[in-house]
């Protein structure tokens, strides 16, 4: 075999060879290069998603559940009460000022503001941190239902509510907003200080 046909051929195959790995480093660098954009893309999903959590429900429900935290406090001070809580059971029954005053309490503020709470959970449901209703939430839905209902009972019918056994307020409801609330801000922290991070070492 001729010497010059040979090294033609050798020099075609190195060429074809370098040609080959470097078409695979580029495919490789695409890949990664997209699984890369793909994560980013990601995380910047679920940050825009954690952000719509915090904003449009867990913030402004925990915000109600103060300003209703603040008013039931002055409830407290001006009716009777016990370990905090105002008493029904020690309203006077000879003299219906205490029940007005509840009653003035429920219609202006309590009523209101359960009614915006209740909103904000069965519009933004898809933004629950779980994405299930959790216990405290739902035994919430129901009592401001039910309350609402027992207090125009009362104000349209005349058809007194006085004694009738109201489905109790959740305990763990407002602790239930506070701790999602907390978690959530948490894991947005967190995730915007990665991604910053990310930015910073490219």
């Amino acid at each position: 075999m001729d010497t010059t046909l040979f090294s033609a051929l050798i020099g075609a195959v190195v060429a074809l060879i370098v040609a080959i790995i470097t078409a695979i480093i580029t495919v490789r660098g695409w890949q990664e290069e997209n699984r890369r954009l793909i994560k980013q893309q990601q995380r910047e999903s679920q940050l825009e998603h954690l952000k719509r959590q915090i904003e449009e429900l867990y913030g402004p429900l925990w915000g109600l559940v103060q300003q209703s935290q603040i008013i039931y406090d002055v409830a407290v001070r001006v009716l009777p009460s016990e370990n905090g809580k105002v008493r029904q059971s020690l309203f006077d029954k000879n003299d219906d000022r205490h029940w007005k005053v509840w009653r003035f309490f429920a219609e202006t503020y309590f009523l209101p503001l359960h009614s915006q709470k209740a909103e904000l959970i069965n519009t933004k449901s898809y933004l629950l941190e779980s994405g299930r209703l959790p216990e405290s939430f739902d035994q919430f839905l129901k009592h401001e239902a039910q309350s609402g209902c027992l207090y125009r009972l009362w104000k349209e019918q005349g058809v007194s509510t006085q004694g009738n056994p109201d489905l109790k307020f959740p305990a763990e409801f407002n602790q239930d907003v506070k701790t999602s609330l907390d978690k959530l801000k948490m894991q947005y922290e967190t995730l915007l200080r990665y991604e910053q991070d990310k930015k910073v070492s490219r």
